[in-house]
């Protein structure tokens, strides 16, 4: 959570509740009803990221991304080459297995510059909310001093702003393969229904403008759901496209390598230079084990809607 903003929403808060306790006794009930109102908006105000975060969030992704692209064409086209001659039953396995690994990064690419993209239409997100928040407290506090507002619009620049972020995704994806989810996602983003500008009547005097604030403030949130329902459900999206089901497209079952009888398991080892630091094959029935499993994450068990237990993930680690 920024918090310089966070300390500022936490001053504007407590300025407007000072406000409120001055019309303790102005006959339309107690103003100490609406402190909850405000500290909610508030604290929800306070909220997302717009800096450091979201910096090394994408910073942490575009890493990945690299570790993932590097050098991977020469890699794969090494395998290839170094399979030339093999034949048989277990070279076609382990050939269309590299194929499907190759393919997995690519879709795991895919899915890293979807990741960025939602990242980023949160960054959009929060800062519209935070320049409709300061509009909010400006028209407020003008009302204050004016002892009278004509009434107001809130949320001007926060309505459809993920929609129109995620519009100029798709503006600038077009021609993707058909395993990749950056357009769908973006496209799903920008296809919902906008919410609606926050409109309230004018007030004539200084609690007046205070309770049009709070009304204002929980109609602003309500459109601020809106937008980040978006965020989440695209979340959701991308999650779905690497899990359950899915999980095998970026990380395709091993291949079942059938040997002779009469195979040594060492002499399937790398040249003496290369080999240097990797054990040598001793098992005839697995050359390669199957990597140690880690512990679930700690969001992987999840239920059904039946309330069976799922892993989502099924965790694979070195071996």
């Amino acid at each position: 959570m920024d918090h310089d903003w966070q300390v500022r929403m936490g001053d504007i808060c407590e300025n407007f509740k000072a406000i409120l306790r001055e019309h303790d006794d102005d006959g339309i009930g107690d103003s100490a009803r609406l402190y909850d109102r405000i500290d909610r908006a508030f604290n929800l105000f306070s909220c997302g990221e717009d800096g450091y975060v979201i910096t090394t969030m994408n910073g942490a992704l575009t890493k990945a991304r690299d570790a993932l692209t590097k050098n991977r064409e020469e890699n794969f086209n090494e395998i290839r080459r170094d399979m030339t001659g093999w034949q048989g039953e277990a070279a076609n396995g382990f050939f269309t297995y590299v194929n499907q690994l190759d393919d997995g990064l690519n879709i795991m690419v895919d899915r890293i510059d979807t990741m960025q993209m939602i990242v980023r239409a949160h960054e959009r997100l929060v800062q519209r909310m935070r320049a409709d928040v300061l509009d909010l407290v400006r028209k407020t506090l003008a009302g204050i001093e004016a002892a009278e507002t004509d009434g107001w619009e809130v949320g001007l620049t926060v309505v459809g702003a993920v929609a129109a972020f995620a519009a100029g995704v798709v503006g600038s994806v077009g021609g993707l393969p058909a395993w990749a989810v950056l357009g769908v996602i973006a496209t799903n983003m920008a296809a919902a229904a906008p919410g609606a500008v926050v409109a309230v009547d004018g007030a004539d005097d200084e609690l007046g403008v205070m309770v049009r604030f709070v009304d204002s403030a929980e109609g602003l949130l309500h459109v601020i759901d809106i937008e980040r329902l978006r965020i989440e459900k695209a979340f959701r999206e991308l999650t779905a496209s690497v899990t359950d089901a899915n999980l095998v497209e970026v990380r395709p079952d091993r291949p079942t390598v059938v040997t002779a009888p009469d195979f040594r398991p060492a002499s399937f080892g790398m040249q003496e230079d290369v080999q240097s630091g990797h054990a040598t094959p001793t098992n005839t029935t697995d050359l390669v084990p199957e990597p140690k499993k880690h512990a679930d994450g700690q969001f992987d068990r999840t239920r059904t809607k039946d309330g069976k237990e799922r892993d989502r993930y099924q965790e694979q680690g070195s071996a």
